[in-house]
């Protein structure tokens, strides 16, 4: 039982993280009014989603999913049997809509099984389809899992170890805003992995992750900067304008 809580905490955790940056969710606060009793919510969203969600309309089932998956987060740590059954249901149910979204091509969907797999919610995780679901949305162009794969890149889970090609996903996932991976692109280039050791460069990323809010990288910057000489300050000031 203690795996499991842990588990669900895990996936509300990381889906938090990783994708509420990525979604505007303004389309369905509009249409599905948030309430208290989050199951009245299944109800609306049931009424208002579903008919558009078996047209085929990708955000639509995407919206659907993740109103089944709020209503089990919600109910985290219940142990009622007939809450936890239902629990169980709500989340095969956000997986079925999430399926259908991600076949469709809505990269949040895809993203967000990935997530699932991660997380070890279903009983155990599965990292070999997590980096397969990241892969797929990363492909799309979809921030939060370039990051993912270029970390999986990095540390060698579940894919080989290739620093090349975490800088690669790193740098486009970057180039979206992504903070961490900004970060995470100045420590490759401070040391040199995957990529041609570059001081200024290092120093220039790890500045642009402070900039978008990444408190952890200002040790980074800072560390980095004083290691610069004055003509790579120099190159760094260019660079960073």
């Amino acid at each position: 039982m203690r795996s499991v809580l842990i588990a669900k905490l895990l996936f509300g955790i990381l889906c938090f993280y990783n994708l509420n940056a990525n979604i505007n969710f303004a389309t369905a606060q509009d249409i599905l009014p948030v309430t208290d009793d989050i199951s009245k919510n299944i109800q609306l969203a049931q009424d208002k989603y579903l008919n558009l969600a078996n047209q085929g309309d990708e955000r639509f089932q995407f919206y659907l999913g993740l109103t089944y998956e709020n209503y089990y987060l919600d109910h985290i740590g219940d142990k009622n049997t007939t809450a936890v059954r239902q629990d169980k249901y709500n989340i095969y149910k956000a997986i079925y809509w999430y399926e259908k979204s991600s076949k469709n091509g809505f990269s949040p969907a895809t993203f967000k099984l990935g997530l699932i797999y991660q997380s070890g919610i279903l009983g155990k995780v599965d990292m070999v389809n997590a980096a397969r679901l990241y892969k797929i949305a990363a492909d799309r162009g979809f921030a939060e899992a370039q990051y993912n794969l270029a970390y999986l890149y990095e540390t060698g889970k579940t894919v080989m170890r290739d620093y090349r090609l975490a800088a690669i996903w790193y740098e486009r996932a970057a180039k979206q805003d992504i903070a961490k991976a900004m970060r995470a692109l100045g420590i490759l280039y401070h040391y040199g992995l995957g990529v041609e050791k570059q001081q200024p460069l290092a120093w220039v990323w790890a500045v642009r992750a402070v900039e978008n809010g990444d408190v952890n990288a200002a040790q980074l910057a800072a560390k980095i900067g004083d290691q610069l000489t004055k003509e790579d300050k120099d190159i760094a000031k260019r660079l960073l304008n």
